[in-house]
């Protein structure tokens, strides 16, 4: 986007907020633009900054709808967490110039770093979550609705773009894609597991620490109900390798053991999550990797897979090294 479309959008939306919530904004600071979404930092005169999320299709305006009724059970929960900025109407999300506006309060802090005494407080965190009570959720109003990025959705989505490539494969790739295809055929969807209220994107890059060292998690979009274990195995893995854009990470045992030592104190696995922990581990790695794999075909990106790899191929050890822990714990 060029800079005068971007004054252009940021005009637009001083005033939408100006017009429809009681507030006056000094600037707009843009941090995310996809082709469905848009997120700014709002300054505002008179008070502490907020975050507009702004989504311009109808299934993404859908998607806010969710994001404001996981955030506003979470508030009745006293759970840490952004809070919505209701409109001066009362409404969660407002719907104005073909955008669905949903704006909440920023939460300020520096990014969790991988030491063992962090870690341990996002495990705790992230076991809080886990331990609110799924029906509470269901029942709610408005509802919370089933989280969007579990395997029978992702795995469905995947797989509709290795068929969109399927007759650009060449001989070199046909192997790559073939095992893809095999793969997440033989992947466990994680159904009949317990189900709570994930995150659905919980690693240390969602998570910051506040000024008074409380860690609070943050980017609640896809949250809702689904398996706890696909929470944990993608934060356990997620603090044992690094995808490829940020630095890498040594060995270290006492991180996956302070990540449980954390989520312990509030709930713990059952035997029928752990013995299906290595699928959840995989499941985010093999969808990412399938999804690059496709685009890189249809020549819309570069093929990366270092990262993705290690933590598919480590799943298993993770997975037995996880069961160790809470068995000698």
């Amino acid at each position: 986007m060029d800079l005068t479309a971007q004054a252009a959008e940021s005009d637009l939306f001083t005033g939408l907020l100006e017009a429809h919530y009681p507030l006056r904004v000094r600037a707009l600071h843009p941090l995310v633009r996809t082709a469905e979404k848009c997120v700014y930092r709002v300054e505002r005169v008179e008070d502490a900054p907020l975050v507009l999320r702004a989504y311009q299709r109808g299934a993404a305006q859908n998607n806010a709808s969710a994001q404001a009724a996981l955030l506003t059970f979470l508030a009745g929960q006293q759970f840490p967490a952004a809070r919505v900025i209701t409109s001066t109407a009362g409404a969660l999300i407002v719907r104005a110039a073909g955008w669905g506006l949903l704006v909440t309060t920023f939460v300020e802090g520096r990014p969790v770093v991988y030491d063992p005494a962090s870690l341990r407080a996002l495990g705790v965190r992230l076991g809080q979550l886990h331990a609110l009570d799924p029906v509470a959720a269901a029942g709610a109003i408005p509802p919370i609705q089933r989280a969007s990025m579990t395997p029978p959705n992702e795995i469905r989505w995947v797989s509709g773009q290795l068929d969109h490539v399927a007759a650009r494969v060449s001989g070199r790739q046909r192997a790559c894609h073939d095992w893809f295809v095999s793969a997440l055929h033989r992947l466990d969807r994680c159904e009949g597991l317990p189900v709570v209220i994930i995150h659905n994107d919980c690693h240390p890059g969602n998570a910051v620490t506040t000024p008074t060292g409380e860690v609070v998690l943050i980017d609640w979009e896809g949250a809702g109900l689904g398996p706890a274990i696909l929470d944990l195995g993608f934060l356990l893995s997620s603090c044992e390798i690094a995808p490829s854009w940020t630095p890498p990470l040594p060995p270290d045992p006492a991180r996956v053991r302070a990540v449980l030592d954390g989520y312990c104190q509030y709930r713990r696995p059952v035997v029928a999550e752990l013995d299906r922990l290595a699928d959840a581990i995989r499941f985010r790695a093999l969808i990412y990797g399938a999804a690059n794999f496709a685009a890189s075909v249809a020549g819309d990106a570069e093929e990366d897979h270092s990262w993705w790899r290690a933590r598919y191929d480590a799943a298993d050890a993770l997975s037995r090294h996880v069961r160790a822990l809470l068995v000698s714990s």
